[in-house]
């Protein structure tokens, strides 16, 4: 009695090559998704703090951020959040612990997005109770940005 040979090289060559050759698809269509920042592996942006007197400017010096993303404020346990759907409205009225702020998108560069040249103002009176909150810029559930006012 002779045994089993098995499955005959050329069918194992063929089976190797086609797993190889489905893998490489596989990588290549989730390289070029994220290279195209599909993923939001690509979404960030880096900035600046300024204090005026009633106002906080946040800077934007690099980075893009499309919409939808989230703006938030946090002062030890008051949280305000706003979501920014568009460019359309770009004044938002928020309430931190009690005090009225008002939020001002200056969208120069882009119209559709949030990018370098563009600026978040804070506007209030009591620019000394936002001070030392932190302030998160909201992707996908992640924080792309988040500084000390």
């Amino acid at each position: 009695m002779t045994g089993d040979k098995g499955v005959s090289p050329i069918v194992g060559e063929i089976l190797i090559i086609s797993i190889t050759f489905i893998l490489t698809i596989i990588v290549l269509h989730y390289g070029f998704e994220s290279l195209s920042g599909i993923q939001s592996g690509n979404i960030y942006l880096n900035g600046y703090v300024e204090h005026n007197v009633n106002e906080t400017v946040i800077s934007i010096t690099s980075g893009t951020v499309p919409p939808p993303f989230s703006i938030e404020i946090i002062k030890g346990t008051n949280i305000s959040m706003v979501n920014i759907y568009n460019f359309q409205k770009n004044i938002y009225n928020i309430t931190l612990g009690g005090i009225n702020f008002t939020i001002e998108l200056k969208n120069y560069v882009n119209s559709n997005k949030l990018t370098a040249g563009d600026s978040i103002i804070i506007k209030g009176s009591s620019q000394n109770y936002i001070s030392g909150s932190t302030f998160n810029i909201i992707y996908e559930n992640r924080i792309i940005y988040q500084t000390t006012l």
